[in-house]
């Protein structure tokens, strides 16, 4: 977890962060949505880096099989208006990142495969 805190740039968490959803754990939890959040909040980001985001929302599928709290992340992250209050911004001819990371977040509720309720 302390060589994904140092990486600094999404572009290179992306292979780390998959081995550490598999992990699993709260501190796993509390990294992955502080780089969605709060390592985004009020930049612009390339489409690369956004790409990036989506595949670690998309990750959290599988870490919110162990963490509660991450299955109910990417379930408000389903929608995109949970995005476009708490992120950055990529635009392009289809917009910003909100449609990307809320899709990649209905991804990760079916990756889940279990139910929380």
């Amino acid at each position: 977890m302390e060589q994904y805190a140092a990486l600094g740039n999404i572009t290179n968490k992306t292979g780390i962060a998959t081995a550490l959803s598999f992990q699993g754990g709260k501190d796993v939890y509390e990294l992955f949505r502080h780089t969605l959040i709060e390592e985004t909040f009020g930049k612009t980001n390339s489409f690369q880096e956004v790409f990036r985001l989506k595949l670690l929302a998309e990750s959290m599928g599988f870490l919110s099989r162990s963490q509660k709290e991450a299955f109910e992340f990417i379930v408000q992250g389903s929608s995109p208006a949970f995005w476009t209050n708490a992120s950055s911004y990529y635009q392009d001819e289809k917009g910003g990142p909100d449609g990307y990371l809320a899709q990649a977040c209905i991804a990760a509720v079916g990756l889940n495969g279990v139910n929380h309720r």
